[in-house]
Protein backbone atom coordinates (compact mmCIF):
# COMPACT_ATOMS: atom_id res chain seq x y z
CA UNK A 1 0.00 0.00 0.00
CA UNK A 2 1.44 3.08 -0.97
CA UNK A 3 1.89 5.57 1.59
CA UNK A 4 1.77 3.20 4.20
CA UNK A 5 5.65 3.45 4.92
CA UNK A 6 5.41 7.59 5.37
CA UNK A 7 2.98 7.57 7.61
CA UNK A 8 4.51 4.94 9.87
CA UNK A 9 7.92 7.01 9.30
CA UNK A 10 6.56 10.25 9.97
CA UNK A 11 4.30 9.00 13.36
CA UNK A 12 7.05 7.42 14.96
CA UNK A 13 9.43 10.86 14.10
CA UNK A 14 6.73 12.61 15.73
CA UNK A 15 6.59 10.25 19.15
CA UNK A 16 10.03 10.38 19.48
CA UNK A 17 9.91 14.71 19.30
CA UNK A 18 7.24 14.33 21.69
CA UNK A 19 8.32 11.94 24.39
CA UNK A 20 12.06 11.80 23.98
CA UNK A 21 12.98 15.11 23.20
CA UNK A 22 13.43 17.78 26.04
CA UNK A 23 10.64 20.35 26.41
CA UNK A 24 13.93 22.98 26.69
CA UNK A 25 14.46 22.06 23.29
CA UNK A 26 13.76 25.26 20.98
CA UNK A 27 12.30 23.84 17.85
CA UNK A 28 10.35 20.51 19.25
CA UNK A 29 7.20 22.33 18.92
CA UNK A 30 7.94 24.06 16.08
CA UNK A 31 8.93 20.30 14.90
CA UNK A 32 5.97 18.52 15.82
CA UNK A 33 3.65 21.34 14.47
CA UNK A 34 5.07 20.75 11.05
CA UNK A 35 5.38 16.63 11.35
CA UNK A 36 1.46 16.77 12.20
CA UNK A 37 0.86 19.21 8.75
CA UNK A 38 2.68 17.67 6.57
CA UNK A 39 0.79 14.35 7.64
CA UNK A 40 -2.79 16.15 7.90
CA UNK A 41 -1.85 17.30 4.12
CA UNK A 42 -0.54 14.39 2.42
CA UNK A 43 -3.53 13.00 1.71
CA UNK A 44 -4.80 15.65 -0.41
CA UNK A 45 -3.80 17.02 -3.86
CA UNK A 46 -3.55 20.41 -5.92
CA UNK A 47 -5.09 19.83 -9.44
CA UNK A 48 -4.16 22.35 -12.22
CA UNK A 49 -5.49 21.22 -15.49
CA UNK A 50 -3.56 18.05 -15.96
CA UNK A 51 -0.87 18.61 -13.74
CA UNK A 52 -1.57 17.58 -10.25
CA UNK A 53 0.78 17.98 -7.34
CA UNK A 54 0.68 16.55 -3.22
CA UNK A 55 -0.33 19.78 -1.13
CA UNK A 56 1.80 18.38 1.63
CA UNK A 57 4.91 19.14 -0.94
CA UNK A 58 4.09 22.76 -1.39
CA UNK A 59 3.83 23.09 2.53
CA UNK A 60 7.75 21.72 2.87
CA UNK A 61 8.57 24.70 0.27
CA UNK A 62 6.73 27.02 1.60
CA UNK A 63 8.61 26.15 5.09
CA UNK A 64 12.17 25.66 3.89
CA UNK A 65 11.46 28.87 1.71
CA UNK A 66 10.58 30.67 4.88
CA UNK A 67 13.18 28.81 6.72
CA UNK A 68 16.43 29.97 5.49
CA UNK A 69 15.12 33.70 4.31
CA UNK A 70 17.47 35.15 7.23
CA UNK A 71 20.84 33.18 6.22
CA UNK A 72 23.45 35.32 4.72
CA UNK A 73 23.22 35.67 0.70
CA UNK A 74 26.25 33.64 0.36
CA UNK A 75 24.46 30.57 2.26
CA UNK A 76 21.01 31.24 0.21
CA UNK A 77 23.06 31.02 -2.98
CA UNK A 78 24.89 27.69 -1.60
CA UNK A 79 21.51 26.25 -0.69
CA UNK A 80 19.78 26.73 -3.63
CA UNK A 81 22.69 25.51 -5.82
CA UNK A 82 22.87 22.44 -3.79
CA UNK A 83 18.57 21.97 -4.04
CA UNK A 84 18.88 22.18 -7.86
CA UNK A 85 21.61 19.62 -8.31
CA UNK A 86 19.84 17.26 -5.54
CA UNK A 87 16.48 18.01 -7.83
CA UNK A 88 18.94 16.95 -11.17
CA UNK A 89 19.95 14.22 -9.23
CA UNK A 90 16.43 12.79 -8.18
CA UNK A 91 14.49 13.18 -11.80
CA UNK A 92 17.56 12.21 -13.98
CA UNK A 93 17.58 8.57 -12.24
CA UNK A 94 13.84 8.32 -11.66
CA UNK A 95 14.30 9.59 -15.95
CA UNK A 96 16.70 6.87 -16.31
CA UNK A 97 14.87 3.94 -14.37
CA UNK A 98 11.74 4.58 -16.84
CA UNK A 99 13.18 4.94 -19.76
CA UNK A 100 16.06 2.04 -19.13
CA UNK A 101 14.56 0.08 -15.83
CA UNK A 102 16.74 -2.80 -17.16
CA UNK A 103 20.03 -1.69 -16.10
CA UNK A 104 18.32 -0.40 -12.54
CA UNK A 105 19.02 -4.19 -10.65
CA UNK A 106 19.28 -2.68 -7.18
CA UNK A 107 15.96 -0.79 -5.43
CA UNK A 108 15.61 2.66 -7.00
CA UNK A 109 14.62 3.97 -3.10
CA UNK A 110 18.13 2.09 -1.86
CA UNK A 111 19.82 3.91 -5.06
CA UNK A 112 18.45 6.76 -4.28
CA UNK A 113 18.90 7.26 -0.91
CA UNK A 114 22.56 6.37 -1.36
CA UNK A 115 23.14 8.88 -3.81
CA UNK A 116 21.33 11.94 -2.81
CA UNK A 117 22.80 11.78 0.57
CA UNK A 118 26.16 11.22 -0.64
CA UNK A 119 25.74 14.42 -2.72
CA UNK A 120 24.51 16.46 0.10
CA UNK A 121 26.86 15.52 2.67
CA UNK A 122 29.86 16.52 0.13
CA UNK A 123 28.02 19.87 -0.76
CA UNK A 124 26.39 21.17 2.87
CA UNK A 125 28.51 20.81 6.27
CA UNK A 126 26.07 21.83 8.34
CA UNK A 127 23.76 18.79 8.87
CA UNK A 128 20.52 20.73 9.91
CA UNK A 129 21.06 22.85 6.37
CA UNK A 130 21.52 19.25 4.68
CA UNK A 131 18.44 17.97 5.79
CA UNK A 132 16.20 20.67 4.51
CA UNK A 133 18.50 20.51 1.08
CA UNK A 134 17.23 17.11 0.91
CA UNK A 135 13.77 18.09 1.36
CA UNK A 136 13.74 20.70 -0.78
CA UNK A 137 15.45 19.01 -3.74
CA UNK A 138 13.16 16.11 -3.49
CA UNK A 139 10.03 17.97 -3.91
CA UNK A 140 11.40 20.25 -6.68
CA UNK A 141 13.49 16.92 -8.23
CA UNK A 142 9.65 15.43 -8.58
CA UNK A 143 7.78 18.02 -9.94
CA UNK A 144 10.82 18.38 -12.84
CA UNK A 145 10.16 15.06 -13.25
CA UNK A 146 5.94 15.05 -13.30
CA UNK A 147 6.72 18.38 -15.52
CA UNK A 148 8.46 16.02 -18.20
CA UNK A 149 6.34 13.37 -18.36
CA UNK A 150 3.71 15.99 -18.53
CA UNK A 151 5.33 17.62 -21.76
CA UNK A 152 5.89 13.82 -23.25
CA UNK A 153 2.03 13.17 -22.67
CA UNK A 154 2.56 10.68 -19.35
CA UNK A 155 0.50 13.05 -16.24
CA UNK A 156 2.21 12.02 -13.38
CA UNK A 157 1.25 13.56 -10.10
CA UNK A 158 4.21 14.89 -8.25
CA UNK A 159 5.13 14.14 -4.33
CA UNK A 160 2.41 11.31 -4.70
CA UNK A 161 2.27 8.69 -1.84
CA UNK A 162 5.26 6.63 -3.72
CA UNK A 163 7.22 9.77 -3.83
CA UNK A 164 6.82 10.37 0.14
CA UNK A 165 7.23 6.77 0.44
CA UNK A 166 10.85 7.22 -1.45
CA UNK A 167 11.50 10.39 0.65
CA UNK A 168 10.78 9.33 4.00
CA UNK A 169 13.20 6.32 3.37
CA UNK A 170 15.92 9.50 1.50
CA UNK A 171 15.43 11.67 5.04
CA UNK A 172 15.85 8.46 7.39
CA UNK A 173 19.05 7.53 5.62
CA UNK A 174 20.20 11.31 5.89
CA UNK A 175 19.23 10.73 9.63
CA UNK A 176 20.98 8.01 10.30
CA UNK A 177 24.15 9.86 9.28
CA UNK A 178 23.73 12.63 11.17
CA UNK A 179 23.14 9.87 14.54
CA UNK A 180 26.63 8.57 13.00
CA UNK A 181 28.08 11.71 12.87
CA UNK A 182 26.85 12.57 16.25
CA UNK A 183 27.81 9.14 17.96
CA UNK A 184 31.75 9.68 16.31
CA UNK A 185 31.88 13.24 17.78
CA UNK A 186 31.13 11.98 21.18
CA UNK A 187 33.33 9.17 21.46
CA UNK A 188 36.21 11.22 20.38
CA UNK A 189 35.32 14.15 22.84
CA UNK A 190 35.47 10.97 25.29
CA UNK A 191 38.82 9.57 23.86
CA UNK A 192 40.84 13.25 24.29
CA UNK A 193 39.09 13.65 28.09
CA UNK A 194 40.41 10.19 28.61
CA UNK A 195 43.94 10.72 27.03
CA UNK A 196 43.92 14.45 29.23
CA UNK A 197 42.80 12.28 32.40
CA UNK A 198 45.78 10.33 31.90
CA UNK A 199 48.65 12.73 31.20
CA UNK A 200 47.36 14.81 34.38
Amino acid sequence: MEGLLFYWMAWMSWVVVMFFIPKTIKFRFVLLFHILSVISLAGYQLDVQRYSINTAAIYLFAVICASIRNKTLSNQINFICTCVILALAYSSLEMFALLDPVWVIFSKTAILAILINYAAILLIKDWKMRILSIILGLVLGDCLYAAVLYYIGMPYPAASFEWLDKAAVIMGAGLCWVLMETVIGLLQSYMKYGQREKQG
